[in-house]
Protein backbone atom coordinates (compact mmCIF):
# COMPACT_ATOMS: atom_id res chain seq x y z
CA UNK A 1 0.00 0.00 0.00
CA UNK A 2 1.47 3.31 -0.92
CA UNK A 3 2.67 5.24 1.87
CA UNK A 4 3.98 8.41 0.39
CA UNK A 5 3.01 9.79 -3.17
CA UNK A 6 6.08 8.92 -4.67
CA UNK A 7 5.80 5.33 -4.19
CA UNK A 8 1.51 5.84 -5.35
CA UNK A 9 3.70 6.77 -8.80
CA UNK A 10 5.73 3.98 -8.47
CA UNK A 11 3.43 0.94 -7.88
CA UNK A 12 0.82 2.19 -9.65
CA UNK A 13 1.38 -0.35 -12.72
CA UNK A 14 1.25 -3.16 -10.14
CA UNK A 15 -2.21 -1.88 -8.75
CA UNK A 16 -4.16 -3.12 -11.88
CA UNK A 17 -3.06 -6.65 -10.64
CA UNK A 18 -4.48 -5.92 -7.54
CA UNK A 19 -7.28 -4.32 -8.60
CA UNK A 20 -8.22 -7.59 -10.79
CA UNK A 21 -7.59 -9.84 -8.05
CA UNK A 22 -10.24 -7.98 -5.46
CA UNK A 23 -12.29 -7.84 -7.93
CA UNK A 24 -12.48 -11.77 -8.19
CA UNK A 25 -13.06 -11.91 -5.26
CA UNK A 26 -17.06 -10.18 -5.60
CA UNK A 27 -17.44 -12.87 -8.11
CA UNK A 28 -17.76 -15.35 -5.62
CA UNK A 29 -18.23 -14.18 -2.52
CA UNK A 30 -26.23 2.95 6.88
CA UNK A 31 -26.45 5.55 7.96
CA UNK A 32 -27.72 8.74 7.53
CA UNK A 33 -26.46 11.63 5.45
CA UNK A 34 -22.70 12.02 5.27
CA UNK A 35 -21.80 15.25 4.25
CA UNK A 36 -18.27 13.88 2.92
CA UNK A 37 -20.98 12.22 0.14
CA UNK A 38 -21.50 13.69 -3.33
CA UNK A 39 -24.85 12.83 -4.57
CA UNK A 40 -25.48 13.94 -8.48
CA UNK A 41 -28.64 16.23 -8.74
CA UNK A 42 -30.91 15.34 -11.16
CA UNK A 43 -33.82 17.73 -12.85
CA UNK A 44 -37.13 17.36 -10.79
CA UNK A 45 -38.93 18.19 -14.48
CA UNK A 46 -36.11 16.40 -17.15
CA UNK A 47 -34.90 13.43 -14.45
CA UNK A 48 -31.87 14.42 -16.40
CA UNK A 49 -28.93 14.88 -14.56
CA UNK A 50 -25.33 15.01 -15.53
CA UNK A 51 -21.66 15.41 -13.65
CA UNK A 52 -18.10 14.84 -14.59
CA UNK A 53 -15.96 13.05 -12.23
CA UNK A 54 -12.16 10.90 -11.90
CA UNK A 55 -11.89 8.35 -9.99
CA UNK A 56 -9.42 8.49 -7.32
CA UNK A 57 -6.84 6.18 -6.20
CA UNK A 58 -6.74 3.78 -2.98
CA UNK A 59 -5.97 6.57 0.20
CA UNK A 60 -2.74 6.75 2.44
CA UNK A 61 -2.18 3.51 3.99
CA UNK A 62 -4.78 1.36 1.66
CA UNK A 63 -4.52 -0.85 -1.13
CA UNK A 64 -8.16 -0.62 -3.24
CA UNK A 65 -9.63 2.57 -4.20
CA UNK A 66 -12.83 1.00 -3.12
CA UNK A 67 -14.61 -0.45 -0.35
CA UNK A 68 -17.50 -3.03 -0.52
CA UNK A 69 -20.69 -3.83 1.14
CA UNK A 70 -23.65 -5.79 0.98
CA UNK A 71 -26.58 -4.93 2.51
CA UNK A 72 -30.69 -5.76 3.14
CA UNK A 73 -33.50 -3.51 2.83
CA UNK A 74 -37.40 -4.61 2.65
CA UNK A 75 -40.23 -4.35 4.13
CA UNK A 76 -41.86 -7.31 6.23
CA UNK A 77 -45.69 -8.43 6.08
CA UNK A 78 -46.38 -6.58 9.46
CA UNK A 79 -45.20 -3.33 7.75
CA UNK A 80 -42.05 -3.11 9.50
CA UNK A 81 -38.73 -2.54 8.02
CA UNK A 82 -35.15 -4.46 7.75
CA UNK A 83 -32.54 -2.71 6.96
CA UNK A 84 -29.00 -3.62 8.05
CA UNK A 85 -25.30 -4.46 6.56
CA UNK A 86 -25.17 -7.68 5.48
CA UNK A 87 -22.30 -9.55 7.37
CA UNK A 88 -21.42 -11.62 4.13
CA UNK A 89 -19.47 -8.70 3.76
CA UNK A 90 -16.85 -9.98 6.03
CA UNK A 91 -17.36 -13.55 4.79
CA UNK A 92 -19.93 -14.33 7.85
CA UNK A 93 -23.28 -16.46 7.64
CA UNK A 94 -25.97 -14.33 7.38
CA UNK A 95 -29.85 -15.17 8.41
CA UNK A 96 -31.72 -13.84 5.68
CA UNK A 97 -29.01 -15.08 2.99
CA UNK A 98 -29.39 -18.13 4.56
CA UNK A 99 -33.25 -17.99 4.07
CA UNK A 100 -33.15 -16.82 1.14
CA UNK A 101 -31.37 -19.67 -0.24
CA UNK A 102 -33.62 -21.81 1.48
CA UNK A 103 -36.44 -20.28 -0.55
CA UNK A 104 -34.72 -20.14 -3.75
CA UNK A 105 -33.92 -23.97 -3.44
CA UNK A 106 -37.39 -25.02 -2.80
CA UNK A 107 -38.42 -24.04 -6.89
CA UNK A 108 -41.40 -22.37 -5.95
CA UNK A 109 -41.86 -19.56 -8.51
CA UNK A 110 -43.68 -17.94 -5.46
CA UNK A 111 -40.95 -18.43 -3.11
CA UNK A 112 -38.49 -17.29 -5.37
CA UNK A 113 -40.47 -13.86 -5.88
CA UNK A 114 -40.14 -13.64 -2.04
CA UNK A 115 -36.15 -14.32 -2.10
CA UNK A 116 -35.76 -11.59 -4.87
CA UNK A 117 -37.40 -9.18 -2.96
CA UNK A 118 -35.20 -9.74 0.08
CA UNK A 119 -31.98 -10.46 -2.17
CA UNK A 120 -28.68 -8.43 -1.20
CA UNK A 121 -27.81 -4.81 -2.59
CA UNK A 122 -24.31 -4.29 -3.03
CA UNK A 123 -22.93 -1.40 -3.01
CA UNK A 124 -19.23 0.65 -3.94
CA UNK A 125 -17.63 3.75 -2.04
CA UNK A 126 -14.67 5.33 -3.43
CA UNK A 127 -13.12 9.02 -3.42
CA UNK A 128 -13.98 10.81 -6.45
CA UNK A 129 -12.65 14.69 -7.72
CA UNK A 130 -16.04 16.61 -8.82
CA UNK A 131 -14.74 18.11 -12.12
CA UNK A 132 -18.30 19.49 -13.40
CA UNK A 133 -21.25 19.78 -11.28
CA UNK A 134 -24.12 21.35 -13.87
CA UNK A 135 -26.55 21.87 -10.69
CA UNK A 136 -23.62 22.56 -7.95
CA UNK A 137 -20.90 24.14 -9.62
CA UNK A 138 -19.60 25.24 -5.46
CA UNK A 139 -18.53 21.26 -5.76
CA UNK A 140 -16.15 21.47 -8.52
CA UNK A 141 -12.74 20.72 -7.67
CA UNK A 142 -13.49 19.08 -4.23
CA UNK A 143 -12.73 15.73 -3.08
CA UNK A 144 -15.84 13.32 -2.07
CA UNK A 145 -16.90 10.09 -1.14
CA UNK A 146 -19.44 8.48 -3.68
CA UNK A 147 -21.55 5.60 -3.58
CA UNK A 148 -22.41 3.20 -6.66
CA UNK A 149 -23.95 0.14 -7.10
CA UNK A 150 -22.81 -2.66 -9.72
CA UNK A 151 -23.59 -1.43 -12.73
CA UNK A 152 -21.10 1.61 -12.25
CA UNK A 153 -18.67 -0.89 -11.13
CA UNK A 154 -19.07 -2.88 -14.06
CA UNK A 155 -17.83 -0.13 -16.00
CA UNK A 156 -14.82 0.55 -13.98
CA UNK A 157 -14.25 -3.34 -14.52
CA UNK A 158 -14.38 -2.91 -18.18
CA UNK A 159 -11.59 -1.11 -18.78
CA UNK A 160 -9.76 -2.87 -15.65
CA UNK A 161 -10.60 -6.43 -17.23
CA UNK A 162 -11.76 -5.68 -20.93
CA UNK A 163 -14.11 -8.35 -22.29
CA UNK A 164 -12.72 -8.32 -26.05
CA UNK A 165 -8.84 -8.87 -26.93
CA UNK A 166 -8.19 -5.23 -28.79
CA UNK A 167 -8.77 -3.34 -26.00
CA UNK A 168 -5.75 -3.01 -23.22
CA UNK A 169 -6.17 -3.04 -19.48
CA UNK A 170 -6.63 0.41 -18.20
CA UNK A 171 -6.53 1.70 -14.33
CA UNK A 172 -9.38 4.48 -14.16
CA UNK A 173 -8.08 5.29 -11.03
CA UNK A 174 -4.83 6.01 -11.78
CA UNK A 175 -3.93 9.77 -11.65
CA UNK A 176 -1.28 9.73 -14.46
CA UNK A 177 -3.52 7.27 -17.02
CA UNK A 178 -6.90 7.12 -16.08
CA UNK A 179 -9.91 8.28 -17.22
CA UNK A 180 -12.45 11.57 -16.48
CA UNK A 181 -16.07 9.47 -16.00
CA UNK A 182 -19.58 11.49 -17.39
CA UNK A 183 -22.14 10.29 -15.15
CA UNK A 184 -25.49 10.47 -16.99
CA UNK A 185 -29.12 9.25 -15.30
CA UNK A 186 -31.98 9.62 -16.98
CA UNK A 187 -35.42 8.14 -16.27
CA UNK A 188 -36.39 4.76 -17.44
CA UNK A 189 -39.48 2.82 -16.39
CA UNK A 190 -39.93 5.27 -13.24
CA UNK A 191 -36.57 4.80 -11.90
CA UNK A 192 -33.12 6.50 -12.80
CA UNK A 193 -30.93 4.76 -15.03
CA UNK A 194 -27.00 5.33 -15.35
CA UNK A 195 -26.34 3.28 -18.82
CA UNK A 196 -25.27 5.83 -20.96
CA UNK A 197 -22.53 6.79 -18.57
CA UNK A 198 -19.03 6.61 -19.75
CA UNK A 199 -15.25 6.98 -19.77
CA UNK A 200 -13.46 9.14 -21.57
CA UNK A 201 -10.01 8.98 -23.12
CA UNK A 202 -6.79 7.95 -21.07
CA UNK A 203 -5.62 11.25 -19.75
CA UNK A 204 -3.33 12.60 -16.75
CA UNK A 205 -4.78 14.59 -14.18
CA UNK A 206 -3.29 18.49 -13.92
CA UNK A 207 -0.83 17.14 -16.80
CA UNK A 208 2.91 17.82 -15.24
CA UNK A 209 1.86 19.06 -12.12
CA UNK A 210 2.28 16.42 -8.95
CA UNK A 211 2.04 18.72 -6.61
CA UNK A 212 -1.52 19.81 -7.53
CA UNK A 213 -2.04 15.37 -7.93
CA UNK A 214 -0.48 14.68 -4.18
CA UNK A 215 -2.51 17.51 -3.07
CA UNK A 216 -5.78 16.04 -3.77
CA UNK A 217 -4.58 12.39 -2.99
CA UNK A 218 -4.18 13.81 0.46
CA UNK A 219 -7.42 15.26 0.71
CA UNK A 220 -9.19 11.85 0.26
CA UNK A 221 -11.00 9.59 3.05
CA UNK A 222 -10.52 6.46 4.42
CA UNK A 223 -12.35 3.62 3.40
CA UNK A 224 -11.93 0.73 6.06
CA UNK A 225 -13.98 2.46 7.99
CA UNK A 226 -17.08 1.53 5.56
CA UNK A 227 -16.11 -2.61 6.37
CA UNK A 228 -15.21 -2.03 9.75
CA UNK A 229 -16.57 -4.15 12.81
CA UNK A 230 -18.68 -1.61 13.98
CA UNK A 231 -20.68 -1.09 10.93
CA UNK A 232 -22.39 -5.07 11.10
CA UNK A 233 -24.35 -6.37 13.59
CA UNK A 234 -23.87 -10.20 15.26
CA UNK A 235 -25.58 -13.31 13.70
CA UNK A 236 -28.04 -13.05 16.91
CA UNK A 237 -29.44 -9.58 16.71
CA UNK A 238 -29.54 -9.80 12.92
CA UNK A 239 -31.81 -13.12 13.43
CA UNK A 240 -33.66 -10.79 16.25
CA UNK A 241 -34.42 -8.07 13.54
CA UNK A 242 -35.15 -10.93 10.88
CA UNK A 243 -37.66 -12.32 12.97
CA UNK A 244 -39.62 -9.25 14.02
CA UNK A 245 -39.39 -8.28 10.30
CA UNK A 246 -41.75 -11.78 9.77
CA UNK A 247 -44.12 -11.56 12.41
CA UNK A 248 -44.30 -8.27 13.31
CA UNK A 249 -43.09 -8.65 16.83
CA UNK A 250 -40.11 -9.51 19.07
CA UNK A 251 -41.48 -12.59 19.50
CA UNK A 252 -40.10 -16.01 18.23
CA UNK A 253 -40.11 -16.97 14.81
CA UNK A 254 -42.65 -18.82 13.27
CA UNK A 255 -42.54 -21.82 11.21
CA UNK A 256 -40.48 -21.44 8.04
CA UNK A 257 -43.88 -22.14 6.22
CA UNK A 258 -45.23 -19.33 8.08
CA UNK A 259 -43.09 -17.14 7.71
CA UNK A 260 -43.09 -17.52 4.10
CA UNK A 261 -47.17 -17.52 4.15
CA UNK A 262 -47.23 -14.45 5.59
CA UNK A 263 -44.52 -12.50 3.97
CA UNK A 264 -45.88 -13.68 0.15
CA UNK A 265 -49.23 -12.31 1.69
CA UNK A 266 -47.14 -8.46 2.60
CA UNK A 267 -47.97 -5.84 0.07
CA UNK A 268 -47.25 -6.09 -3.12
CA UNK A 269 -43.93 -4.01 -4.75
CA UNK A 270 -46.33 -1.80 -6.50
CA UNK A 271 -47.99 -0.99 -3.70
CA UNK A 272 -44.86 -0.60 -1.47
CA UNK A 273 -44.09 1.60 -5.30
CA UNK A 274 -47.58 3.97 -4.42
CA UNK A 275 -47.10 5.00 -0.78
CA UNK A 276 -43.20 5.45 -2.00
CA UNK A 277 -44.01 8.31 -4.29
CA UNK A 278 -47.21 9.82 -2.74
CA UNK A 279 -46.56 9.48 1.09
CA UNK A 280 -44.02 11.40 2.68
CA UNK A 281 -43.51 9.34 5.91
CA UNK A 282 -43.10 5.91 4.92
CA UNK A 283 -43.35 4.16 8.65
CA UNK A 284 -46.88 6.08 8.83
CA UNK A 285 -47.88 4.80 5.45
CA UNK A 286 -46.71 1.12 5.77
CA UNK A 287 -49.50 0.33 8.53
CA UNK A 288 -51.91 0.99 5.72
CA UNK A 289 -50.71 -0.88 3.48
CA UNK A 290 -50.21 -4.72 4.43
CA UNK A 291 -53.63 -6.83 4.14
CA UNK A 292 -53.64 -9.47 5.83
CA UNK A 293 -57.08 -10.86 5.59
CA UNK A 294 -57.21 -11.38 1.78
CA UNK A 295 -53.67 -12.87 -0.15
CA UNK A 296 -52.44 -10.50 -2.47
CA UNK A 297 -51.97 -11.70 -6.17
CA UNK A 298 -48.87 -12.32 -7.07
CA UNK A 299 -46.08 -9.64 -7.27
CA UNK A 300 -45.23 -8.21 -10.40
CA UNK A 301 -41.81 -9.03 -11.88
CA UNK A 302 -39.04 -7.01 -10.18
CA UNK A 303 -38.15 -3.96 -11.81
CA UNK A 304 -34.42 -3.41 -12.78
CA UNK A 305 -34.31 -0.79 -9.67
CA UNK A 306 -35.73 -1.48 -7.13
CA UNK A 307 -37.42 1.62 -4.94
CA UNK A 308 -34.87 3.19 -2.78
CA UNK A 309 -37.07 6.51 -1.93
CA UNK A 310 -38.83 5.66 0.78
CA UNK A 311 -37.72 7.53 3.92
CA UNK A 312 -35.71 4.39 5.64
CA UNK A 313 -33.95 3.51 2.48
CA UNK A 314 -32.45 7.05 1.65
CA UNK A 315 -31.30 6.92 5.02
CA UNK A 316 -29.67 3.95 4.84
CA UNK A 317 -28.19 3.80 1.64
CA UNK A 318 -27.35 7.81 1.83
CA UNK A 319 -27.58 8.55 -2.20
CA UNK A 320 -26.47 5.48 -3.66
CA UNK A 321 -25.66 5.90 -7.51
CA UNK A 322 -27.15 3.21 -9.42
CA UNK A 323 -30.32 1.88 -10.85
CA UNK A 324 -30.07 -2.01 -10.21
Amino acid sequence: MPSNFSSLRSTRKSLLTKLAEEAKKDQFKGGAADERFWKLTVDAKTKIGYARLRFLPAPKNEDIPWARVFSHAFQGPGGGWYIENCPTTLGRKCPVCADNNKLWNSGVASEKDLARKRKRKLQFISNVLVLEDTAHPENNGRVFLFKFGAKIHGKIMELIEPEFPDAQPSNPFDLWEGADFKLKAQSVAGYQNYDKSSFDEKSELFPADDEKKEEVWTKEFSLVEFVGEGQFKNYEELEGQFNKALTGTGNAPRTAEDAVKAQLEGPTTEEVKEVAQTVASTRKAASKVAPKATPAPKPAPEPDAAPDDEDDIKKFFAGIEDDE
